[in-house]
């Protein structure tokens, strides 16, 4: 094999140009050995700080083969079986679909077949979140497929894995992987946070593309989302975890080779048709991608979160590895890097990747525009609002996405803030407002909706484009929901022949008529509660010196009832 260095250097060097990259590390393991580690550019613009071969930049999504490696880890020492059911070892875990939740697999979370679709900003606008907070928002999310009926990427199943390894060994995710992969291989200078990353004295910092200017933008805390996508690394340590993937360093983890080729086994084939005639379809293996490129068969892995993008790939059958990092979100530069360098080292000529991935680029543009103008075509710019931008306000909550708060400013315009996510609000048509968020590319519509009595009481947005909208409910002040505040209704309230029992049922009350109703209802206001599955079902109470007195209402009939007893 011709390996010719310098000609490497320059396609690098020309490809971080071309696309605006401050930084590139760069990892070529051949044969079982390192024939380049090397930073390029600057991991720091404003001090003019080089990038080296230790320079630390999140790696993203390419953390996922690591959580792979560590449930085969599992499989290997007799702990997990891959095809038992994800529910005998987490009793508590629970899908929106009850058959997917008794059926899916540790394979499962692994392979993107779970059903679900992305759903990424339950956790990507809630950083604050834990583990254990996501697993129990799954049971709200829609799956827009059934369990094993299509490829559809999916993070927050690897957090499950990450779940699965902590009620399995007592240690979490972390400890486990640093443990058992990390120190084994001798990656000293990898990390899980980007808090850990600078405490380091040779970090990336993060950018972003805007238009034809490079900025900072802020680190992005995955912490809960570690099994994804958390790990920090450098060229020098990523040489060798490429190096154990390739079988030079197997038995530092595993006892058998079985368990690298299980790992490498494609198992969920990829719809989606190759966008070039010199690669295949694509299958999903375990943490892997696999696909060939001009006839050679490669494993590899992407990874972007904010200011960063990444690719680790390898060639099994020519001993091949190759690890581009760099500190430029959501940028094609490894990309044309990495098949750039395969085309040199198989020796056929190079492709221009760079060409190829701009006008990519240039038909994205065109389509995010074309959208716009049909979205703008169809809008009804006369169409005013049905209530005082007022009545829009206040805090809205879902079980799975978490909460939305709405208020207006002193100049009248709205402010949005979707858990730690903040944007603009501004009126569309009708019922509807364009929510603009500072981190998201394209604004989406929200559509608020009046319940019978003409209270806005719910406002519906579709975060997830192949399942229904997200609707959320409007919640009342947190205050209404203090337990001795509710305590405060229980009781037996008789109506003529009629008794109504109000009992507490964690933040809601509920209501049974014997025979007749029994309905859980939550704060609206100050003394009124709405049902929770029904806003056409609501409850006043007049609180006295003397007595509280009961208004029940449905759509056709309403009861009133004094408390006899509290």
């Amino acid at each position: 094999m011709n390996i010719d260095i310098e000609a490497i250097e320059n396609w690098v060097e020309e490809t971080r140009h071309r696309w605006k990259v401050p930084a590139i590390g760069l990892a070529l393991v051949i044969n079982g050995k390192e024939e380049l580690l090397r930073g390029f550019g600057q991991r720091d613009l404003d001090l003019a700080l080089p990038a080296t071969e230790s320079t630390l930049f999140a790696i993203g999504s390419c953390t996922k083969a690591f959580t792979a490696t560590a449930l085969a880890l599992l499989v290997e020492r007799g702990l997990m079986q891959w095809n038992v059911p994800v529910k005998e070892y987490i009793p508590s875990f629970e899908l929106y679909d009850r058959d997917a939740s008794a059926k899916i697999t540790p394979v499962d979370l692994l392979i993107h077949s779970s059903g679900l679709p992305r759903h990424d900003l339950v956790w990507y606008s809630a950083p604050q979140l834990s583990r254990k907070d996501l697993l129990s928002r799954l049971r709200y999310l829609e799956p827009s497929k059934d369990l094993r009926a299509a490829w559809q990427y999916q993070n927050l199943m690897y957090v499950v894995a990450g779940c699965l390894i902590q009620e399995l060994t007592g240690m979490t995710w972390e400890d486990f992987v640093l443990t058992h992969i990390l120190k084994p291989l001798g990656m000293s200078n990898t990390n899980f946070s980007v808090r850990a990353s600078q405490l380091s004295t040779d970090y990336a910092l993060p950018y972003v593309q805007e238009n034809e200017a490079v900025r900072r933008t802020d680190f992005f805390d995955l912490d809960a989302m570690g099994p994804a996508g958390s790990i920090n690394s450098c060229v020098r340590d990523m040489a060798k975890w490429l190096l154990f993937h390739l079988g030079y360093s197997t038995h530092e983890i595993f006892g058998s080779t079985s368990s690298l080729e299980k790992l490498r086994t494609p198992h969920m084939p990829i719809s989606t048709p190759p966008r070039y005639k010199e690669l295949s379809y694509q299958d999903y293996c375990l943490g892997w991608v696999s696909q060939t490129y001009r006839g050679r068969r490669l494993l590899y892995h992407g990874g972007n979160i904010d200011g960063f993008s990444a690719l680790t790939s390898f060639c099994p059958e020519l001993s091949i590895g190759l690890v581009v990092l760099s500190n430029m979100g959501q940028s094609p530069a490894p990309q044309a890097i990495t098949f750039g360098i395969y085309d040199r080292l198989f020796g056929m000529s190079p492709l221009d990747w760079n060409a190829r991935l701009e006008s990519e680029q240039e038909q994205s543009r065109k389509m995010t525009t074309l959208g716009r103008e049909v979205r703008e075509k169809g809008r009804k710019p006369d169409a005013a609002h049905s209530h005082s931008l007022e009545d829009y306000t206040g805090t809205y909550s879902h079980p799975g996405y978490g909460t939305l708060q709405i208020s207006q400013e002193e100049d009248g315009s709205l402010s949005v803030r979707l858990n730690e996510l903040s944007g603009k609000g501004a009126h569309y048509h009708y019922d509807t407002f364009l929510l603009e968020f500072e981190k998201l590319p394209s604004p989406l519509p929200a559509t608020f909706t009046a319940n019978s009595r003409g209270i806005i009481d719910r406002v519906s947005i579709p975060l997830e484009a192949s399942v229904s909208e997200v609707v959320f409910r409007r919640r009342a002040a947190e205050e209404l929901y203090d337990r001795s505040y509710l305590q405060s209704f229980v009781g037996d309230y008789i109506a003529e022949s009629k008794t109504v029992a109000v009992t507490l049922d964690r933040d809601a009350l509920r209501l049974v008529i014997p025979g007749e109703l029994d309905i859980s209802m939550i704060p609206e206001n100050l003394n009124t509660f709405v049902a929770i599955n029904t806003s056409s079902i609501y409850a006043e109470f007049a609180v006295s010196e003397e007595t509280t007195r009961l208004i029940l209402a449905g759509p056709e009939w309403a009861i009133e009832a004094q408390r006899t007893t509290a």
